[in-house]
Order: structure tokens, then sequence, then C-alpha cells
């Protein structure tokens, strides 16, 4: 293959590249080259799933017009082929204005470090929808062996911040995919996690999208579902579910996570949430731990 330097052009100035004793070379990672655009292919891990064409028509207009202004962010592959990091909305438009080559920033990066670029991008740029985001986060999560705690470093949020997000993924993938589509907002979406039936969860949806509802409208569709589900207890019940939650309390202390119970005359299941294998192993560890007293 090709060295990179044979198959980028530099752009940098006269100056620059004549007269090195004055001006120092520019570092490789620094430098903006010139690639054609056919040698580019788009990151399949990029955060970003979703590009609204309205927006990338009104781009391919702004580029035809002044050019690309911020370089593309990219790292080599082989095949004289280059991976994007972050800027895959401005090389689809350029491709739209006919761009035959485009600006790019050359980094030597891993693909772990290639997905934390581009998420950390997508989020100063406030180009992810809330769903790409949690999904990034996850991916990061699960791939790359990190706890909350490590992502929320490595992109600058508070790692509540990181949890709420992640909070979405538990909604049913119709309802995550109107989230996406912005067909609901972040808002209604959030009132509806506190359904646990994905076919409930998708009819409220609906409904709410169809009939421009609320947030609070939302909400109290929701407490009105939860309400209508439980009947008239009786004194037996009421002690079963009091000793029920006094288990689910005590499980949720030993464990240090959120634990669930869904009982039912005998019979339900228990559910205890993780987020990261390191989570999953510490909660299992406890277990074994509990079983040894």
């Amino acid at each position: 293959a090709e060295a990179v330097e044979d198959q980028v052009k530099n752009v940098e100035t006269k100056a620059t590249s004549v007269d090195e004793s004055k001006n120092p070379k520019v570092p490789d990672h620094m430098r903006v080259w010139q690639v054609r655009t056919d040698r580019i292919v788009a990151n399949k891990e990029q955060p970003r799933k979703i590009f609204i064409d309205e927006e990338l028509e009104s781009l391919t207009a702004s580029i035809k017009e002044k050019g690309i202004l911020q370089p593309i962010t990219v790292r080599k592959l082989a095949e004289d082929k280059f991976e994007i990091i972050a800027g895959e909305r401005r090389w689809r438009a350029a491709q739209r204005a006919g761009l035959q080559e485009v600006p790019v920033l050359l980094k030597d990066v891993d693909d772990s470090t290639s997905l934390e670029l581009a998420l950390i991008e997508n989020i100063q740029r406030e180009d992810l929808n809330p769903v790409e985001e949690a999904e990034a986060y996850f991916h990061l999560i699960k791939k790359y062996k990190m706890t909350q705690q490590q992502l929320a470093e490595k992109i600058g949020k508070e790692r509540a911040t990181v949890a709420n997000v992640l909070r979405l993924l538990n909604l049913s993938p119709e309802v995550r995919k109107m989230v996406a589509s912005c067909e609901i907002s972040l808002g209604q979406a959030k009132a509806l996690m506190a359904l646990s039936d994905p076919k409930k969860q998708k009819s409220l949806a609906i409904k709410a999208r169809d009939n421009q509802l609320s947030v609070r409208a939302v909400e109290k569709l929701v407490a009105k579902y939860r309400d209508s589900k439980k009947e008239e207890p009786t004194e037996q019940d009421i002690l079963k579910d009091k000793s029920v939650e006094t288990l689910r309390v005590e499980l949720q202390r030993m464990l240090g996570t959120k634990v669930s119970i869904d009982y039912n005359t005998g019979k339900g299941k228990i559910s205890i949430a993780f987020y990261s294998d390191e989570e999953l192993n510490g909660i299992i560890d406890k277990i074994r731990e509990s079983w040894k007293k």
C-alpha cells in the first residue's frame, strides 16, 4: 500500500512547508490533508444513526457556496481507506455537493479511542438523539468493560447523568424508535418508564403522540393505568406485600443496586438491575458470599 504521505496531499501553506527553520514542521496529527472523497468510509460504530435529509440539504448548499470550513477527523485503515471518527454529516454533504476531495485531520487511534472521540464530538455538538446517546454509552461500557464512573469521566458528565441516560434502554424497542424519531419527547418517555409492560408502553406512547399530550398528562395516564391494575387488597395480601417489600429492601441493601419483586399469589420474579459487567460480577460475588454464611 502507498505511504500515507503518498495518499494524501498536504495543504499546509508554503511558508510552513518551505521554510522549516523558521516554521518547524507541523506534527502529522495537527496537519490538514486533502483526501479523495471515495477513499473515506463511514464508521460502522458511529453513535449517530439518523441523518435528517433537510439538514443534509442545507449543509450541502453551504458547502457548495463556502466549502468545508472544519476538516473531517479520520483514521487510516488498510487498503488505502480512511475511516471517519468525526464529521460523517460533512462527508455525506460533500458527496452530495460533488466534491472530489475533502480536508481531513489524520488521527492514529485504536477502536476504543475512535469511538470515544466520535461520542464526545457528537455530544458536544448535541448531534445525538437521546436513544443514540444511550446506545453509545451502553456499547462503550459493554465492549470496553468500563464502569459508569469511568465513562462519565471520559465524556465529561456526572455518573448520575450517564445512569439516567442508560435507563432509556429499559423502554421497549418500539418506544425507543419513537423517541429517536422525535415522535414523543424525552419527558414523555421518562414517564413511560414507570410501566413494565412493553405493550402498554407502546400503547400510551402512541396516544401521547397522536393527541399531543403534555408530560404531565402522560404521567397521569401512567398512574391511572397502574392504579387500575390494583385490586382491593385483603388483610392477608397486605401482610404478604409487607413481607415482600421487606425482602426487596433487604436484597437491595445487600446487593447495593435496584431490586424489584413482581409477586402474585405465590409466584412471580425478582429483577436485579446492573449496567456493566463489573457491576454484575460484584452482585454475583455478594450472592455467593451470602450462601457461605
